[in-house]
């Protein structure tokens, strides 16, 4: 299985964060902690993630993915291991409906959306511009945050 498989993988763990009555700091805290604790679960195989969730059988505990990349490469090491290194093309997929990939250089972000045909990549990377603008305009409570841009709401 897996373990003769090429190229990069990931686990993957459900992620519920209440957010009622919570301020922006107050969910931006109870998220950190939460992903916090799931670290030491990060090894754990799909089957018993889909147990301890809480989902019926037969319902898909995946229909999305957010992937947070940190990217802190050496960029001069990084090309001079691709030294005569022709590649011809490349293209991330997934099993995922609607994926979302936010990549940090460390001193800007890159918003990749991989989306099922029905839905504009572009509109989802401009929603989370947006929310990500009112999460950051200051504290005030998350039921407040406006996250439709103007024209939609």
């Amino acid at each position: 299985g897996s373990r003769r498989g090429v190229g990069a993988s990931i686990n993957t763990l459900p992620v519920r964060i209440d957010t009622t009555g919570r301020t922006v700091t107050e969910g931006v805290r109870a998220a950190h902690e939460t992903l916090t604790g799931l670290i030491r679960h990060e090894h754990a195989p799909l089957s018993l993630a889909q147990r301890c969730s809480g989902v019926p059988a037969g319902v898909p505990l995946f229909t999305s993915l957010l992937n947070y990349r940190h990217d802190t490469l050496d960029r001069d090491g990084e090309a001079a291991a691709w030294l005569g290194v022709e590649a011809l093309s490349s293209r991330e997929r997934t099993n995922y409906p609607f994926v979302v990939m936010v990549d940090d250089s460390g001193d800007r972000f890159r918003l990749t959306a991989q989306v099922q045909a029905a839905i504009d990549p572009g509109q989802v990377c401009a929603l989370l511009v947006q929310a990500l603008t009112e999460l950051t305009a200051g504290d005030r409570a998350l039921a407040e945050l406006d996250v439709l841009p103007v024209a939609e709401r």
